[in-house]
């Protein structure tokens, strides 16, 4: 099996990472805030030059397709799905909630990812990742009502994310455990590489955007 590229631009930090057969070659972090349109193809450029890797060595490309920030979740897709077509490649969508969790490695707890949404709510879902299972699916929730979706949830669980202090005052009062998270593009494109078999074309692919109207 080629290499499988994974691109992350839906939370704050964008992460471009590479995985083949399972292993993780290399994954690259940076804070490119709205530079990231112009940049994120000299970070991949430059991830595939330090691994000496080429264009051509590419079996797929993993994208997170959202929710997340509105004007991130662009960058990404619409470079992402542009160099998968350019190559002939295909592209093997990612949600960036169960990115979020996944990343969270050697977690056994029921873990719940959340991003900020704004207006008072968080995009949430939750995972069983010792059975691989989906517990919540990716939705909205208002804040107000966090504490009646955590409840529902089996315990104990690990909320995610990135500024987790931000939803303290309902995983205090129900005794859930925070822990800050960053997704990483490696976890996007193993994500990717399990499931090649549901890649599909570059014009197929499609935003999860939940409420559209964000913009960062």
């Amino acid at each position: 099996m080629g290499v499988i590229l994974g691109i992350d631009c839906c939370l704050r930090k964008t992460s471009v990472g590479c995985v083949r057969n399972g292993a993780v070659l290399g994954d690259i972090h940076l804070d490119l805030d709205r530079r990231q349109g112009a940049l994120l193809p000299v970070v991949q450029e430059g991830l595939l030059r330090a691994l000496e890797l080429h264009l051509a060595d590419l079996d797929a490309i993993a994208l997170t397709v959202g929710p997340g920030y509105f004007t991130g979740v662009r960058v990404g897709l619409a470079y992402g799905t542009a160099l998968a077509e350019a190559l002939g490649l295909p592209v093997v969508p990612v949600g960036t909630l169960e990115a979020l969790a996944s990343s969270a490695v050697g977690a056994t707890h029921t873990v719940v990812p959340m991003i900020w949404a704004r207006h008072g709510a968080s995009y949430v879902g939750a995972y069983d990742l010792s059975e691989g299972e989906e517990l919540l699916s990716p939705q909205m929730v208002e804040d107000i009502e966090l504490n009646n979706v955590l409840g529902l949830l089996p315990s104990p669980q690990i909320v995610v994310g990135e500024g987790i202090d931000r939803w303290a005052p309902w995983t205090d009062s129900a005794g859930v455990r925070r822990v800050e998270t960053r997704i990483s593009a490696a976890i996007v494109a193993l994500l990717g590489e399990k499931r090649l078999g549901d890649a599909m074309s570059p014009q197929s692919v499609r935003a999860s955007y939940l409420r559209k109207h964000d913009v960062n």
